[in-house]
């Protein structure tokens, strides 16, 4: 899947990895296997050219995939191989709220993987908590109940959602103050009277319109996060 490719090469996935994965994606060695039939027009070859033809086919899929990436995002490799010299220099890293990981040279190159991933993380902690009914009035007042967070999705339930509870809880969320981030946040929304998973899907997506959003709620969560911080 897309997806997939974009995390493997983000992350300093190489061509050979990026190979295995199309390889594996069924629908890619289907077209590639058109083209096959098509480049050799019914010659009669071997099933040892046929194998090889098409493990060509695949490295040239993979490395056009590859080099298109880069060029599209050039300063992605600059960064990674940065972030690798600095963790091999000093034998760690850090993330956006100072959080450190040591690594030992051998792994270097996971160091971007490290700072982004961990910076997402700690991002999600931290909305979790400002929308925490338990610290912030204005979730409580309006009813709504934390039920999980998984890597980048979070849901919540409510007796009754409206449009500005919507676009107040995409407000919270996108909005991480004193992380001095130059790209802004942006979070989807799907719902669901029945499971999370039609909820994630392309049905359950929902427009929003942010300026519906109750900024009361929206300070609300930065009361929330005074809290626990006074508390630490």
């Amino acid at each position: 899947p897309a997806k997939n490719v974009n995390f493997a090469i983000a992350f300093a996935g190489g061509k050979k990895r990026i190979l295995q994965m199309l390889a594996s994606n069924m629908d890619l060695v289907g077209i590639l296997a058109k083209q096959m039939e098509t480049d050799l027009d019914g010659q009669d070859v071997s099933a040892e050219f046929k194998a090889a033809y098409f493990e060509r086919l695949c490295r040239q899929r993979a490395s056009e995939v590859f080099e298109q990436y880069h060029a599209t995002l050039p300063g992605l490799a600059q960064m990674t191989k940065h972030t690798a010299l600095v963790a091999e220099k000093r034998g760690w890293v850090k993330n956006l709220v100072g959080r450190r990981r040591h690594l030992p040279s051998k792994v270097s190159w996971r160091g971007f993987n490290s700072v982004v991933q961990s910076s997402a993380a700690d991002i999600m902690k931290e909305r979790f908590v400002a929308t925490a009914p338990r610290y912030n009035a204005w979730v409580q007042s309006r009813g709504i109940r934390q039920l999980a967070s998984v890597h980048d999705a979070y849901l919540t339930s409510s007796p009754d959602f409206r449009q500005s509870d919507y676009a107040t809880m995409l407000g919270i969320l996108e909005d991480p103050r004193g992380l001095g981030l130059r790209v802004p946040l942006r979070a989807s929304t799907g719902v669901s009277s029945t499971n999370w998973k039609e909820a994630d899907s392309d049905d359950g997506e929902l427009e929003v319109d942010r300026s519906l959003a109750d900024r009361d709620g929206v300070e609300c969560a930065f009361e929330a996060l005074g809290k626990i911080h006074s508390w630490a």
